[in-house]
């Protein structure tokens, strides 16, 4: 069971490292996408992935905790990184901060760590 909680660390610590690095890319998105909002989905799917893996290694590394803490924790450091993520984009040439982006930020969080607590309840109960 360690080495699974390991790996899902890494795995959070990688997913965390490749928003970082995609958030340095200038624009990388035509402005009329943006323009049109689209960008608030694809921030809301990036962050989907990284929810879900948090909710996961909350879940396996504090699992005498219940999955309401788990789902609480994921999302607080998902919303945290988003709006430390659209900080760090202010200082990117060609990028912008953006409290929408934020706001979808921590909504795709929200859906993936939910996902991901609807999941193991699902698994859990299928097992009774």
């Amino acid at each position: 069971m360690k080495t699974i909680r390991v790996i899902l660390w890494i795995l959070v610590a990688l997913y965390a490292l490749a928003i970082f690095v995609v958030s340095s890319l200038r624009a990388p998105i035509p402005a009329e996408f943006s323009e049109r909002n689209w960008d608030k989905a694809l921030h809301a799917v990036e962050f989907f992935g990284f929810g879900l893996l948090l909710y996961l290694a909350f879940r396996s590394s504090f699992s005498q905790r219940s999955a309401a803490w788990c789902f609480a924790a994921a999302l607080l450091v998902g919303s945290f990184y988003g709006m430390t993520d659209e900080f760090h984009q202010r200082f990117v040439p060609t990028r912008c901060s953006d409290i929408h982006d934020a706001a979808a930020d921590m909504t795709g969080s929200a859906i993936g760590a939910g996902l991901a607590l609807t999941i193991r309840k699902g698994n859990k109960n299928a097992g009774n």
